[in-house]
């Protein structure tokens, strides 16, 4: 008797490789950033003066030099992030303020992250940014509008409702989850 045994391929776990680090928003901050990222692909096996490497470091001195000059306050750092996913090659270069002044807050422990939720994130991180234009709530609404909409679910708000809870969210009398509920309120 013969039995056949079919051949199973086994796919090794991929590593995405992950550089993170904060520097301080100075030219020399920006130059040192583009040596480290450099230095950096290099040991992930990116040879030093291929296309990836120098376009790598083009982005990532672009990047710096903006966070540095748009963004020095004293005591506010940039953060440049590079990850690199082996079997892809593909290669996200994320320069970012450090600050937690831009962070979205994540859902609770427990608590299930819908459609409103996210539309309510979007609206409240849009109004609470203050250095967009004075028209943030009508951008924000429209935002969190959009968002419902894509996602399958409509809203009719009462009228005035987007810029009253925009009022309230820049004033910090709400937050995220206060504003979820009531956009879950609106859904219709």
């Amino acid at each position: 008797m013969t039995s056949s045994v079919d051949a199973v391929e086994t796919q090794l776990p991929t590593t995405v490789r992950a550089f993170r680090q904060r520097f301080s928003s100075t030219r020399r901050g920006a130059r040192l950033v583009c040596l480290l990222a450099v230095e950096q692909l290099s040991s992930w096996g990116i040879e030093y003066g291929s296309d990836l490497s120098d376009s790598a470091a083009l982005i990532v001195a672009e990047l710096a030099a903006n966070a540095v000059t748009h963004g020095r306050v004293p005591g506010r750092d940039f953060e440049v992030r590079l990850t690199l996913a082996p079997d892809s090659g593909v290669l996200c270069i994320a320069v970012s303020d450090a600050t937690a002044r831009h962070k979205v807050s994540t859902p609770k422990l427990g608590y299930v992250p819908d459609a409103s939720w996210r539309a309510a994130a979007l609206f409240h991180e849009i109004v609470s940014v203050r250095p967009l234009p004075a028209r943030n709530p009508a951008f924000a609404a429209m935002v969190a509008i959009s968002y419902m909409h894509a996602s399958g679910e409509g809203l009719a708000p009462p009228y005035g409702g987007f810029i009253d809870l925009a009022k309230e969210a820049r004033a910090g009398h709400t937050n995220v989850y206060a504003c979820a509920e009531l956009i879950r309120s609106w859904r219709v």
